[in-house]
């Protein structure tokens, strides 16, 4: 590299030389302050070359000797040249002490915030990955050219040159594996542009890799090179496939002799998705957290593993603190009888389509859980999936320690999910969320609830049909004989004023059997008007057999003024929401 006294160079470096834009940021405005100030500069001094050869153009010394000029005229053109010379070096020195005023703040940046300053350039704040879709590294290559102090920080810092983008041109990508060194190396590939030969560059150095990102589908080739060479500082392993064939797909295994020793010393994360799980998790001993994803397709469900097996396999992990799985495994040939500990597992996802899936949570130990996800999108008959509730259920937390709420969903595939709460964390996430569809009679939804301990019995209903009609109703049998069984019960929430309305025409003409006879409170979304008269008479029913409602919210109210007035004499506590074009 060849330097003037101020700094300044012109690099050989062909990773320097690329024509790139810094693109704007406002976080890094003032790390590239100088680089514009540079530019200016620059076109500062050729305006004024431009200048010197106009001056030069209009009497040009050839033509001048062509003239034949005397002594005399020579020497006044001497004159006038040097003057004019004189008066050049006269700008170019205010631009040089222009240009170091404005360097001079810049260059005395420590290096410690300088190197933050890069890390944040090569890195997206948002996603990782997002930026190396079509242009990486284009700010953090403007911004080392700024001066020769900021080059030369870049250059004596390794980590900068080692987040490694996938879609950047290869010459790149070798050129940042060299400046890296001996750095731990991130490999990141987003949807999108993909250069294989980078992957196959970048496993070159696997010994040196810490993460790998990949959201493209893995040829068989880098699946292998990953699966069976050594990678001892390989923290982060995330694969995704969305290439899906009926079939065959790509599976993640490890080479028996590998599985022996542990490939992965230091894994720490581990998420697949879209690839069949074919390794024994029992060598990933540092793991901390795994997820498995593999969508439904029929073809391939028998390639999946057993539950049974592959839960035996984690069985004391000693550091696994987060497990989610979906769609990932094939049910449990046999009732399963085996208890696993996982002593450190904090978070649980299971998401599969038959129940019994989910239901292997019920065989774990796990006695720092604090958040449970159990999702079963199949139809599933009470006579199947009341022994798996009660399994589930035996092993909750003292009932005490928990708050309850039920979510109904009566419609062409009917849903129930409860969910349990910390009563000294409500705000955060429930502790066991557990959703589970049933069939046609509604008997499973009613498992869902009677099967609970008494004491955590829920006290708040979510309710929510596909029924735009009252009188136009299918499941007004079941739904009766669901819904009058939910006696704690005190406060229902709907979005549409009609499901109210299809819960309380289960009223009595006197006292007796009814739906939900206990609540007291009701919060309705939506109100429209054409609904109020049988609102009002069902509200009337009510109040007669002794059941009526306390408090009612009203949000986006379209019901008249006339229809509130009357509402006011039937509900002690009613609170109005107007919509938006009304007013509140």
């Amino acid at each position: 590299m060849v330097e003037d006294k101020d700094g300044w160079g012109k690099s050989r470096d062909p990773l320097f030389q690329l024509s790139l834009k810094p693109t704007p940021r406002s976080q890094s405005q003032s790390v590239l302050y100088a680089h514009k100030q540079r530019q200016e500069t620059r076109l500062s001094i050729t305006g004024a070359e431009r200048r010197l050869q106009s001056g030069l153009d209009m009497d040009p010394l050839s033509s001048f000797l062509r003239s034949s000029p005397s002594l005399e005229d020579v020497d006044s053109k001497s004159i006038e040249i040097s003057r004019e010379v004189a008066r050049m070096q006269d700008e170019i020195r205010l631009l040089a002490e222009y240009k170091n005023t404005r360097l001079i703040g810049v260059s005395k940046i420590p290096a410690e915030l300088l190197l933050i300053t890069f890390e944040f350039l090569v890195l997206d704040p948002i996603s990782p990955a997002r930026k190396g879709i079509w242009k990486p590294y284009t700010d953090i290559l403007s911004a080392t050219q700024t001066c020769h102090s900021w080059r030369q920080t870049a250059l004596d810092s390794p980590r900068i040159w080692s987040f490694i983008y996938g879609s950047a041109p290869l010459p790149l990508v070798r050129l940042f594996l060299e400046r890296a060194k001996s750095a731990p190396l991130y490999f990141w590939t987003p949807y999108g542009r993909l250069r294989g030969v980078n992957v196959l560059t970048v496993l070159e150095h696997l010994g040196h890799v810490k993460e790998i990102a990949l959201e493209v589908p893995c040829q068989a080739e880098w699946l292998q090179r990953i699966t069976s060479t050594p990678a001892p500082q390989l923290n982060t392993l995330s694969l995704k496939n969305n290439q899906f064939h009926s079939e065959s797909s790509a599976s993640f295994e490890l080479p028996p002799n590998m599985a022996s020793t542990g490939p992965f010393p230091s894994l720490r994360r581990l998420s697949l998705d879209g690839y069949i799980w074919k390794a024994d998790a029992s060598c990933l001993r540092s793991l901390h957290s795994l997820h498995l994803q593999f969508p439904r397709i029929p073809g391939l469900q028998s390639e999946l593993p057993e539950a049974v097996a592959f839960f035996a396999s984690l069985d004391n992990l000693p550091l696994l603190t987060s497990l989610s799985l979906s769609g990932a495994l094939s049910p449990p040939k046999s009732t399963p009888l085996l208890s696993i500990s996982l002593p450190h597992l904090t978070k649980l996802a299971v998401i599969d389509h038959d129940l019994s899936i989910p239901g292997m949570a019920a065989y774990i130990d796990m006695p720092r859980i604090e958040e449970m996800e159990l999702f079963s999108g199949g139809s599933t008959d009470s006579y199947t999936a009341a022994p798996i509730l009660s399994a589930i259920y035996s092993k909750l937390l003292t009932p005490a320690e928990l708050s309850s709420e039920l979510t109904l969903e009566i419609g062409g595939s009917p849903t129930a999910r409860i969910a349990l709460r910390k009563k000294d964390a409500l705000e955060l996430p429930p502790y066991l969320a557990l959703t589970v569809s049933g069939t046609e009679d509604l008997e499973t939804e009613l498992a869902v609830v009677t099967l609970l301990p008494h004491a955590l019995r829920p006290s708040l209903l979510i309710f929510a049909s596909e029924v735009e009609e009252h009188d136009n109703d299918p499941w007004i049998i079941p739904q009766r004989n669901l819904l009058r069984r939910l006696v704690d019960v005190t406060e229902v929430r709907v979005d549409f004023l009609i499901d109210l309305l299809l819960i309380l025409r289960d009223t009595p003409p006197q006292p007796g059997p009814m739906s939900l006879p206990s609540i007291k409170k009701v919060v309705v979304r939506l109100s429209p008007k054409d609904l109020a008269p049988m609102f009002k008479a069902l509200l009337k029913a009510r109040k007669a057999v002794n059941a009526a409602i306390e408090t009612c919210v009203l949000h986006d109210c379209n019901l008249s003024p006339s229809s509130i007035d009357e509402l006011k004499g039937l509900i002690p506590r009613l609170e109005v929401h107007r919509t938006h074009a009304e007013g509140t």
